[in-house]
């Protein structure tokens, strides 16, 4: 039997990937003076946490931190890497003119589905995030399913 503090030790954990440029961040948060939204993954034991987090409040990021007026609102969601049936991953390489002029990342999503059809999720990470996640979560879908003999 394994100890409680084992069973809740983060295996694994990442951000999404929201722009994959900073012009693009820049237009997507009018000039960072808007409120951007994040999505954290943590994977524990045999569940995967994704916590949403939408952002209060208005002005630039180092002032969002003073929520006094607004705050901000935090979901999270539980997957359970036994309902898991399939993990599969799709990488986006940036186009060419981007690469070289707006240093764009490459993405990589990992689509994880699960037995109930309306829990499927789509984590968005960098390239060597996604390499390192998709091994670490399946590795724990493994570990967490029975071997059928």
């Amino acid at each position: 039997m394994s100890k409680p503090s084992d069973r809740n030790a983060v295996l694994w954990s990442g951000q999404q990937i929201r722009y994959s440029t900073v012009g693009g961040q820049l237009m997507g948060t009018c000039c960072f003076c808007c409120p951007d939204d994040q999505v954290n993954y943590k994977l524990v034991g045999n569940k995967l946490r994704i916590i949403d987090i939408h952002k209060g409040g208005i002005g630039p990021n180092f002032l969002r931190s003073c929520q006094c007026c607004c705050g901000d609102t935090e979901e999270t969601d539980n997957i359970d890497l036994t309902q898991v049936q399939d993990i599969d991953t799709k990488s986006a390489p940036a186009g060419c003119m981007v690469k070289t002029f707006c240093c764009a990342s490459d993405v990589t999503e990992l689509s994880i589905n699960t037995r109930n059809d309306k829990n499927n999720k789509v984590l968005k990470l960098s390239k060597s995030a996604g390499k390192v996640a998709y091994t670490k979560i399946n590795n724990q879908i493994e570990n967490g399913q029975p071997m059928s003999r």
